[in-house]
């Protein structure tokens, strides 16, 4: 029986991917959401459980995020700025098959004085083993969660 086998790109790229969308609904309303850590506006999540620490919000403390597909991604939580309303979470470990030796996302939000609304932008960063079609893969993701956040906080105003 023949083996399928990836190879790897090896297409020089960018290691920074960053997407940014407006959600319709106070950036307080949003943040509750976000730094709770529940995870609660992505349909893909099936659950997540703190592995370490004292609650889901301290920085340090380790989550394991559950996807429906059956993967899932062990994150700790680095940073979390009520000022400045910043998550910064590193990912320790995916079993989805990507491999790479860091990645750090920092999802930040910003009040829209206009109609207070929300910015919300969400920022990865990869060492630099990451390929082109990692990056395009977690641009997509990030597209795709940006657009689950809007729907949530459209359906729940």
């Amino acid at each position: 029986m023949a083996t399928l086998q990836r190879t790897r790109s090896t297409v020089p790229c960018a290691t920074h991917v960053y997407e940014s969308a407006v959600i319709q609904a106070s950036v307080d309303t949003v943040w509750s959401s976000i730094r709770s850590m529940d995870f609660g506006y992505n349909d893909l999540i099936a659950g997540a459980e703190l592995k370490s620490g004292n609650c889901p919000n301290e920085v340090g403390s380790v989550h394991e995020l559950m996807y429906k597909d059956g993967t899932s991604w062990t994150v700790q939580l680095l940073e979390l700025s009520d000022f400045r309303r910043t998550l910064v979470l590193d990912l320790l470990e995916r079993t989805d098959g990507v491999s790479v030796s860091s990645c750090m996302h920092q999802i930040s939000l910003k009040r829209i004085t206009q109609d207070d609304t929300t910015l919300a932008e969400w920022s990865v960063d990869f060492s630099n083993d990451a390929d082109a079609q990692v990056c395009q893969d977690s641009r997509f993701k990030r597209q795709e969660e940006l657009k689950q956040m809007q729907a949530y906080f459209a359906d729940n105003q």
